[in-house]
């Protein structure tokens, strides 16, 4: 039973759709009305030669707002079971099938005589033209329903080493929407194919689990984790046509010849990650043509060259070896892997990068080198590159590099080596589109005029975590206009000399925390119209000019936490754009005076905007400012002059009461010590009287009595 049916009246039906070799699923839309309890019920038809089926159940979900069920019913020899949707337009027609229905299975016990009558009954359906598909449907669907259900039938008999699981169903329960393929297109929003499970089993269970499978098995994934798979036998996998293959963390280390190749090209996504495999060869690979991502991450392998991957792999899209043990990259390696887009190789042994190592990767967008130990790269070793997007060198020990033309690079990530001079990073032409330069945590001293001149469209600079100390005004001129993300914390910078962000015009955050800067200079942020975010925190600002931070027209945020700030200018805060939510002046000695008036006037008109209150305190006596404002502005407000005020709460009635409740405590810690002293010296005199029985062994002294025995006293000895 393949492809459709001719059509009646404008209406057409969808008859049948292979799943596998040996399990044909038909279908048509019905509704009856008479002899059948519901107004909807979906049925789906294997024809199939399994013998074992699911015990009858009932599955309710509600796709376009109507009751649907789906009743898989049980027989002993009739491996039929029902599930798609049936729809009759006629009180005869829904008589006539609901009748034969229940003659069919109420009845019949011969299973030859059932399955002809069955089909006669709905060949004579379709050719009154009583089953029709629905005009609403713009294409026929098929649900995967209960695939899983005839594979674990099959699984179980070898026991509970694997399972299989419906794509995209949960334990909440069952939608039909979610496992719809249109057949017309040959595509889907969700693979209807179920997968298989595997996990905390020895080989030999695997084996026979999956052997026991049907040919031709097709299948979203096999997923085999947590086990116990030294070596990978010849037909593990040779009834299975599986789009992802998964062995992870099952100690895999050989495998037998050709043991993917009956996957062939229905194999995009082999996942061996987590083992000990030490070589790869390419007659491993052989015949997955189609392969578009490996990952062999996590293993032992120590050294790649032109044999480890061959031509096998046209297609090959992701190559994932991080946290191997690679040592060495012969030249011509990836030769072949001509449309790979992502390769890496982090947190491997590498110390040096050769020439023509890359050699092939004209397509490559993303290369992590990441966590090696690389000392030097050679002059030409990126050269061919001319897609690359991502560039990786992280966490290496690399104090100079040449990079060659790279038209295409938006990213570069230099962190964690040792260069001393952003010099050092020479380039043959100016990377005209890179927008990410990341130079974290290096040795970098100083930063001179013109460093980041081949860097014209960089957006995000950050040079955080180095030994800066000195830097030149014209260090960003004439460069970096588009930078909008600029980080210098935690470095070793005492002071900001004018226009170094005069050229900044575009910068929106800017981060100062964690360095050494005692003052800001009125011309500091000259010309940072755009800035929004502003971190100062963490640093020695004793004071800044009162012009410092007026020159902010967006910005949002403003941290000057942690610094040894005691007071503020009243046009500091008070000339801030509308645009300032949030401001953090916490875990700074303020001194609470008269001075400081203008500062309680703005927190009482802005004091949702400060942030830490708790911490913002004066330091006389450790009271948060926003708890004392009111009465700091009644005081100096009542003319009592200026000059300095320690200023707390209630401070006199305060005093008072604090020195009647330290007297009790006082009064009532003594007698606490006095009695237990008491207590002390009465167990001593306790312990001095019975100081005898201590000397008896323990097993002496019957301590309760059995029946009709006579308590007895131990005698002993007095010495």
């Amino acid at each position: 039973l393949t492809g459709k049916w001719p059509s009646y009246g404008g209406d057409r039906i969808d008859l049948c759709h292979c799943l596998s070799a040996s399990v044909v699923t038909c279908f048509v839309r019905t509704r009856y009305d008479q002899h059948c309890s519901q107004t909807t019920d979906v049925l789906l038809f294997y024809f199939g030669t399994r013998t074992q089926v699911p015990p009858a159940t009932c599955i309710q979900s509600q796709p376009s707002g109507r009751r649907t069920y789906i009743r898989l019913l049980d027989f002993e020899k009739l491996s039929i079971f029902f599930s798609l949707l049936f729809t009759f337009h006629d009180s005869t027609s829904t008589t006539i099938f609901c009748r034969l229905m229940h003659s069919l299975f109420a009845s019949m016990t011969n299973e030859k005589v059932a399955q002809t009558l069955f089909l006669l009954c709905f060949a004579s359906l379709v050719a009154s033209e009583s089953i029709l598909h629905s005009s609403s449907s713009s294409s026929p669907v098929v649900v995967d329903v209960d695939v899983c259900t005839s594979i674990n039938a099959i699984l179980n008999v070898q026991g509970d080493a694997c399972r299989c699981f419906a794509s995209g169903i949960g334990s909440g329960g069952l939608h039909i929407a979610e496992h719809v393929v249109h057949l017309e297109n040959n595509s889907s929003t969700l693979d209807p194919l179920p997968w298989i499970g595997c996990t905390r089993e020895r080989m030999p269970a695997i084996y026979r689990a999956l052997d026991a499978l049907p040919n031709d098995t097709k299948l979203h994934k096999l997923w085999i984790w947590d086990s116990l798979v030294p070596v990978v036998p010849q037909k593990l996998f040779a009834k299975l046509k599986v789009k992802n293959l998964i062995l992870e963390g099952s100690h895999v280390g050989q495998f037998f010849p050709n043991v993917f190749k009956s996957l062939g090209n229905s194999l995009e996504v082999l996942i061996l990650k987590s083992n000990i495999i030490y070589r790869v060869d390419a007659s491993l690979f052989e015949g997955l043509t189609d392969l578009r991502v490996l990952d062999l991450s996590s293993n032992q392998l120590s050294q790649l060259g032109p044999s480890s991957f061959g031509g096998n792999f046209s297609k090959l899209k992701t190559l994932n070896l991080h946290h191997n043990n690679i040592s060495i990259i012969k030249e011509d390696a990836f030769r072949y892997l001509e449309n790979l887009e992502t390769l890496n190789l982090a947190y491997n042994n590498l110390q040096i990068v050769e020439v023509n190592v890359f050699n092939g990767l004209k397509n490559l967008r993303y290369l992590s080198l990441e966590g090696n130990n690389i000392e030097s790269i050679a002059l030409g070793a990126f050269d061919g590159l001319l897609h690359l997007q991502s560039l990786n060198l992280g966490q290496n020990a690399l104090t100079t590099v040449q990079l060659p033309t790279l038209p295409n690079l938006r990213e570069l990530l230099l962190n964690n080596n040792s260069f001393q001079r952003v010099g050092d990073i020479k380039v043959h032409s100016a990377l005209q589109a890179l927008e990410s330069f990341y130079l974290d945590e290096n040795e970098i001293v100083q930063l001179d005029a013109n460093q980041f001149l081949p860097f014209p469209s960089i957006k995000v600079l950050s040079l955080a975590s180095n030994r800066l100390s000195n830097l030149h005004p014209d260090a960003f001129k004439g460069c970096c206009s588009t930078l909008e993300v600029l980080s210098l914390q935690r470095n070793h910078i005492e002071s900001l000399p004018d226009g170094l962000f005069a050229s900044l015009g575009n910068l929106s955050k800017l981060f100062l925390s964690e360095n050494n800067l005692t003052n800001l200079d009125e011309n500091v942020f000259y010309g940072m119209e755009q800035l929004n975010v502003l971190s100062v925190s963490h640093n020695r600002l004793k004071a800044f000019h009162r012009r410092a931070l007026v020159n902010f027209q967006a910005l949002e945020k403003l941290y000057l936490n942690d610094n040894q700030l005691r007071t503020m200018d009243n046009s500091s805060l008070t000339d801030m754009p509308d645009s300032l939510y949030l401001l953090d002046l916490s875990d700074n000695p303020w001194r609470c005076d008269c001075e400081l008036i203008w500062l309680a006037h703005w927190m009482r008109e802005k004091g949702d905007v400060l942030v830490n209150d708790a911490m913002t305190q004066c330091v006389e006596n450790s009271i948060q400012i926003k708890a004392i404002a009111d009465d700091l502005i009644s005081y100096c407000e009542s003319g009592n002059g200026t000059a300095y005020g320690h200023l707390s709460r209630n401070d006199n009635s305060n005093d008072y009461w604090i020195s009647v409740f330290g007297i009790l405590l006082s009064v009532v810690s003594l007698l606490i010590l006095a009695s237990i002293a008491l207590l002390y010296v009465q167990d001593g005199r306790l312990l001095a009287k019975y100081n005898d029985l201590k000397r008896i062994p323990s097993d002496m002294v019957t301590l309760i009595p059995q029946r009709n025995e006579r308590i007895l006293y131990p005698i002993y000895e007095k010495n």
